[in-house]
């Protein structure tokens, strides 16, 4: 019985904690009201463009930087391989761990995704992130199958120009380049 009014109570204080440490936070430079009107616009589904796009350029960079680590493990693993005329078990089992990693980064291109629908104001970014999402799958597949050729790599070079010109065009349109 007394859980039925302590968990609600609980949240409320810790939705309240975070009101509170918000508005008290705020920069030197930025006037309270102007971090209350943030809140407020991302409490009710109102979020600034000039932040979606700083956000997305964020997102997009990062992306960027993951998959091109990716891409430099994959030359490396193609390296080992063709070195050797074979894979290996290490070869084997880092191919697998190079799946999982991309695995992770298609869960971050899926949230990024799902973060664009609920927004809706851009219409052809969730398009191209979807393209690259598959693309990002393709390249778990290859990874799976033990196969770093020059086929993986060039669909993870794609990725990575696409995500480049992603970043650019964000950049451009935000007024900064």
């Amino acid at each position: 019985m007394k859980w039925r009014i302590v968990v609600p109570s609980l949240a409320a204080l810790i939705g309240i904690g975070s009101l509170l440490w918000l508005l008290f936070s705020t920069a030197d430079d930025e006037p309270r009201h102007t971090t209350f009107s943030r809140l407020y616009n991302r409490l009710f589904g109102r979020v600034e463009f000039a932040h979606d796009l700083s956000f997305l350029a964020k997102r997009c960079k990062h992306l960027h930087d993951l998959q091109k680590a990716m891409l430099d493990e994959i030359v490396d693993l193609d390296c080992r391989i063709q070195a050797t005329g074979e894979a290996n078990a290490d070869d084997l089992q880092a191919a697998r761990k190079l799946a999982d990693k991309q695995r992770a980064i298609i869960a971050l291109t899926d949230r990024t995704i799902a973060f664009l629908e609920a927004d809706g104001t851009a219409v052809a970014f969730p398009e191209v992130f979807r393209q690259l999402r598959d693309d990002m799958r393709k390249i778990e597949r290859q990874l799976r199958a033990d196969d770093a050729s020059k086929k993986t790599q060039d669909l993870a070079v794609d990725a990575i120009e696409t995500l480049q010109e992603m970043n650019s065009a964000l950049v451009k349109s935000r007024g900064c380049g």
